[in-house]
């Protein structure tokens, strides 16, 4: 038996060089640095197995027409919203993902967000290279504190349950809400403005899950308000996030604001490149035995 397997972002994924497969069994890999929407099609009609990262495989994609012989997709990630899930349930095809590939080097990212925002890092560089010297009452400032004797002249220079309970908990000075949760139906804009209406003054909100969780506008306007100390994350309701057309988080009137930022590189270190390259290997070898193995449906 002959499996066609097509991987189409080579450059996000550390691909196998040969498979463990037995004897009567041949599979051919092709493998594309990156996959537009206008070549998915193509790329994909014949394949049996489609190893994916960021490109959406939507309904269509996923219809008996565009792709009749697919039977495996496996997601070289931990996420799988970019899969139309209810569709491949639909044609019994497997989807599978990578548990666990990420989960050393994210949650480094989430503690080092954390310490980011809390002591306002990246505002503090920002200030501290834009003026002339370091001045204790605009840093002062910058930590919220409310400077009373500053200068000789005045200066002319700020899942739902369970995210509920965790909201009850954020009521703590010291509180921290990290997320780490997949993006689906039911979790779009999960935190918005009543949620953040119910956190502390001095919570700090850590998303490393995906973009759309969190609403970003009422993430904006909630410090705004000082109704939370600070917003650090690493996903965006719309990827890449290139300026204020795709994100209120990078428009003029937020940059003053305390928000910490980094480009959806979380999972990023050897150590995740390593795990993910040995359970694409595993998972792909599973999927053509016949096997169940990281199957999300």
């Amino acid at each position: 038996m002959h499996f066609e397997i097509v991987a189409l972002e080579k450059q996000h994924q550390p691909l196998f060089e040969t498979l463990d497969l037995p004897p009567d069994t041949t599979y051919s890999l092709s493998s594309y640095l990156s996959t537009t929407r206008d070549e998915l099609h193509a790329r994909i009609r014949n394949a049996d197995i489609v190893i994916v990262t960021t490109v959406k495989l939507d309904a269509e994609t996923l219809s008996h027409g565009v792709t009749p012989r697919l039977r495996y997709v496996i997601v070289s990630a931990t996420g799988t919203d970019c899969v139309d899930l209810h569709s491949c349930q639909a044609r019994a095809i497997h989807v599978c993902n990578c548990p666990g590939a990420n989960l050393e080097a994210v949650s480094e990212r989430a503690i080092s967000l954390y310490f980011a925002a809390r002591r306002r890092t990246v505002l503090l560089d920002e200030i501290t290279r834009r003026q002339p010297r370091k001045r204790i009452a605009v840093v002062g400032r910058a930590l919220g504190m409310k400077v009373l004797v500053a200068a000789r002249k005045p200066s002319s220079d700020p899942v739902q349950g369970d995210a509920h309970d965790a909201l009850q908990m954020s009521k703590t000075e010291d509180s921290l809400i990290v997320l780490s949760l997949p993006r689906n139906p039911g979790t779009l804009n999960l935190l918005s403005a009543p949620e953040f209406e119910r956190m502390h003054s001095y919570a700090v909100l850590v998303n490393i899950a995906r973009g759309g969780i969190v609403d970003e506008a009422a993430v904006v306007q909630a410090l705004k308000e000082k109704r939370i100390a600070g917003y650090a994350t690493d996903v965006y309701q719309v990827e890449p996030a290139g300026g204020p057309e795709d994100t209120p988080l990078l428009a003029d009137n937020a940059k003053d604001l305390n928000f910490t930022l980094s480009p959806h590189l979380a999972w990023f270190s050897q150590r995740t490149v390593k795990n993910l390259g040995e359970i694409l290997k595993s998972t792909t070898e599973a999927a053509i035995k016949g096997e169940d193995l990281n199957v999300v449906v």
